[in-house]
């Protein structure tokens, strides 16, 4: 969003910092609507105004305040201070005091606000993330004169607080933004308050991103989007270019975000799109082709949001790359909050360190994956060299007699991983996570007049085989494939050919 902002201080028990962004060169006695947006604890106003960096509005004025309650967070050695809005201990009825007295806090700031500007409280809307959203919930119920709306994001409405406010109807129009794989709010406790707010008769909507505890660029998107057709910021036209390219990437579809992204690429001022291409290159498999750009991006000063994501994309890149060493130190200087954000950096450190030769260190990575992420991390099935080499002439036993004849050609030889040289010089045509390898010509390129330069060899690699397999029984299911589908290459067969056979 481009905007002017101030950075104003309200007298609570001590001076409490908010922002108020506002389109350049606005008329302040213009009537405008507010967005009142409340970050989550342990944050502050900054952190949450880069959040909102996707937000795309014309009239309102978005007001950005800081909780009251700060605190200290040990991160990684050092301490920062984040912000509460309540602090919550358990006890109900001190909960919905400590609601009250934040709610008092808070509307005595819009009457500041109003001093300064002319706003229209029929448009305005109140948005909380987190524990902002709890009380986000309870001032849009309870504050119809103020608000017209109500976002609540990765969070719940506490009903059971409002049910006389609920029962009354006249409740604003509310979005859910939220994600199944929330750990902290889960789905269906949120979705409880979205219902019984739509059987009251409010008109509702939600949407469900992927991102765990969090407001990713989607779901901002999406905000931008609901407050324009639902009328709370008159002439707003939905999010493009950029934006849309987002919205292809969380689609699947990196080759419309890079259609999407068309002439902006061309701007070298342009972070957004700059960033938004190296994922879709990530996404193409173009290796080089993100890092490139995720390495110039890195030169650019940049806000700490999108330093977290060039850093986590390119060092995705640099592992596919073959170079694990330089994913590390891309990967080393991100701290997640989030537990599955730290699940997922965690397993990436470990595919990492597993192809520097270093499987102890790779195996306590997964291992912290698993303990941080238990529903959704894989579970990395151990075995030997041997005993793969064991499973490999169980089942080549059990092959028709003319894949028998044709296996007892060809050795079959077992690795822990691919060569970290092959992976490199091959530009991310030789994949890490590869499960097997056929090397040399097929009988069909063979011939008197054309003998193979090297003997045909199958490559099986077991580190890659017990990180896809679900268990004991399921690995011995993934080698007889792999050594079926290399198999199939020995006999001329590309990859069209295996997935006709069902050996892709």
């Amino acid at each position: 969003m481009e905007a002017r902002y101030e950075e104003n201080f309200f007298e609570f028990r001590h001076p409490t910092r908010y922002r108020v962004l506002s389109p350049p060169d606005i008329d302040r006695k213009k009537p405008r609507p507010v967005l009142l947006a409340l970050h989550g604890m342990g944050m502050d106003a900054d952190k949450f105004q880069r959040i909102l960096r996707h937000l795309e509005s014309n009239e309102m004025l978005v007001v950005v305040p800081e909780g009251m309650y700060p605190f200290e967070r040990r991160v990684e050695g050092s301490i920062e201070i984040g912000y509460a809005w309540y602090l919550y201990r358990g006890d109900q009825e001190e909960f919905h005091e400590q609601l009250e007295r934040s709610e008092r806090h808070l509307l005595a700031l819009l009457d500041k606000v109003e001093r300064d500007y002319s706003i229209d409280r029929k448009r305005s809307v109140v948005l909380g993330f987190s524990q902002g959203g709890y009380l986000a919930g309870f001032m849009g119920l309870r504050n119809r004169d103020r608000f017209g709306g109500l976002v609540i994001a990765s969070a719940r409405l506490k009903h059971e607080f409002l049910e006389d406010e609920i029962a009354a109807g006249n409740l604003p129009d509310t979005l859910f933004l939220h994600s199944e794989q929330d750990k902290a709010t889960k789905w269906d406790q949120a979705k409880e308050g979205l219902d019984k707010l739509t059987e009251a008769g409010a008109t509702t909507a939600h949407y469900l991103h992927e991102d765990g505890h969090r407001l990713p660029p989607d779901a901002v998107v999406r905000l931008s989007e609901w407050l324009g057709t639902s009328g709370f910021d008159q002439g707003l036209s939905e999010a493009a270019g950029v934006k849309e390219a987002w919205k292809a990437l969380e689609k699947d579809d990196p080759e419309q975000a890079l259609h999407l992204l068309g002439e902006a690429l061309n701007d070298p001022t342009d972070i957004e799109a700059r960033l938004v291409s190296g994922i879709a290159y990530l996404d193409l498999a173009q290796f080089q082709a993100a890092r490139d750009v995720l390495d110039a991006l890195g030169k650019e000063p940049i806000d700490a949001d999108t330093e977290y994501l060039r850093r986590t994309y390119l060092g995705q890149s640099l592992y596919y790359l073959g170079l694990p060493d330089e994913a590390i130190d891309a990967f080393s200087p991100l701290e997640p909050g989030d537990p599955i954000e730290r699940a997922n950096l965690a397993w990436w450190k470990g595919l990492c360190f597993d192809h520097l030769g270093k499987s102890v260190r790779a195996d306590d990575h997964f291992a912290q994956a698993l303990k941080l992420d238990p529903e959704n991390a894989p579970r990395p099935v151990s075995i030997s060299i041997d005993a793969v080499e064991a499973i490999i002439e169980e089942l080549s036993s059990t092959l028709p007699e003319p894949l028998q004849a044709v296996f007892e050609e060809v050795p079959v030889v077992v690795q822990d991983l691919p060569p970290r040289d092959v992976i490199r010089t091959s530009n991310g045509q030789m994949h890490p996570d590869t499960l097997g390898l056929y090397s040399g010509s097929s009988l069909i390129d063979q011939s008197v007049f054309n003998p193979a330069e090297f003997p045909p060899t199958i490559y099986i690699y077991r580190r890659n085989l017990e990180r896809f397999a679900m268990s004991e029984d399921d690995l011995r299911d993934q080698v007889r494939v792999t050594l079926l589908h290399e198999l199939g290459h020995h006999l001329g067969y590309d990859e069209d050919g295996l997935d006709e056979l069902g050996l892709a």
